[in-house]
């Protein structure tokens, strides 16, 4: 079995991607159960299927995927992946057991006075990756069980999970990034999708030109916004 990837955050999917072989010339009857313990080991996944595994003059393949989307009521923590066949009475547990997990990993940012305190929602320790600005500087840090530690004000972003970053911005603020659907071609907006030009006049687009990818503000250009140039990244945070 493989698990992919290993840590996630809310609204991602979780693969798991189960290989089963048959080395013999004959064919097999296969009975698997798939089941996914949360943090607190109680069951919210459960699968089992019956099938014939074929047989080859090399061994015979079947490779299995399933997908398993990470919504707000996953915990924070640890899920246990168990798995196991039967054929011909014999139960067979999995090969990689011992690894057969993954982390919902989640992160609080609170923002206090002129500092920023940082809250592991998990039992589990939590890698990430602090930035000051939107280049690739970063500084490493663990966060242990349901740890919370006191970072200054100075950083801009946070990456953990399946590499997810996001800004650290009060919520009283607008943290907002330009529309990638947008280019720009001879002095003018372009979107991409439909190929249509977009009509702003020469001070917005000299704004818009200028405006770096990523935004944190207490006010947001309404305009731009109407547009659909910026997009408001609070909602996703």
């Amino acid at each position: 079995m493989s698990i992919y990837p290993k840590k996630v955050t809310k609204n991602e999917n979780v693969i798991i991607h189960l290989r089963f072989e048959n080395p013999d010339n004959k064919f097999e009857i296969i009975k698997y159960r798939l089941l996914i313990s949360n943090p607190n080991e109680d069951i919210i996944y459960s699968k089992q299927d019956t099938f014939i595994l074929g047989s080859d003059i090399d061994k015979y393949v079947k490779q299995l995927y399933h997908s398993i989307f990470i919504t707000d009521e996953f915990m924070p923590g640890k899920y246990k992946v168990i798995f196991y066949l039967t054929c011909r009475g014999v139960k067979v547990q999995s090969v990689t057991k011992d690894n057969d997990f993954f982390l919902v990993e989640n992160i609080s940012i609170v923002h206090k006075n002129d500092n920023i305190e940082l809250i592991n929602n998990s039992k589990e320790k939590v890698e990430c990756y602090l930035y000051k600005n939107s280049d690739n500087q970063k500084t490493k840090i663990i966060l242990n069980e349901l740890e919370k530690i006191i970072i200054d004000n100075s950083y801009k972003f946070i990456e953990y999970g399946n590499n997810k970053i996001i800004p650290i911005c009060p919520k009283n603020k607008m943290c907002y990034i330009k529309n990638p659907d947008i280019r720009i071609k001879n002095d003018e907006l372009i979107n991409i999708d439909d190929e249509k030009k977009i009509t702003i006049n020469k001070k917005d687009l000299k704004r818009f030109k200028n405006m770096i990818n990523f935004n944190v503000k207490s006010k947001v250009d309404k305009k731009l916004c109407d547009l659909d140039l910026i997009y408001d990244l609070n909602n996703d945070r």
